[in-house]
């Protein structure tokens, strides 16, 4: 039995082996990506979730912060003389109930 190998049949064995091992390679990174992409899933999941906190407490202490800032300026108009007592008191009692009311939603 005699075996004749050419150059063509050997640059032939040469290309399928390297394209074996290239499309090994691909499958292998292909894996990779996929399990990539699921743990991005994921963490895409959590930041929604903590975007969405965010923003929900970003307006409670916008509104908390319009409270204070009201207070302030009826203390300050008090203090000129140009308001009630009354009124004053009041809005400085109405801020600090919201200032307690968001400490105490933080430390639920």
């Amino acid at each position: 039995m005699e075996v004749t190998l050419t150059l063509a049949g050997i640059g032939h064995f040469i290309l399928v082996s390297v394209a074996v091992v290239l499309l090994a390679i691909l499958c292998v990174a292909a894996t990779k990506m996929i399990k990539t992409f699921k743990e991005l899933n994921k963490v895409l999941e959590d930041v929604s979730v903590i975007t969405s906190t965010a923003a929900a407490k970003t307006q409670e202490v916008d509104g908390i912060i319009t409270d204070v800032t009201e207070a302030v300026s009826s203390v300050t108009e008090l203090l000129k003389g140009n308001q009630s007592s009354v009124k004053a008191l009041s809005s400085l009692v109405n801020s600090l109930v919201a200032l307690k009311g968001l400490f105490k939603k933080s430390d639920e």
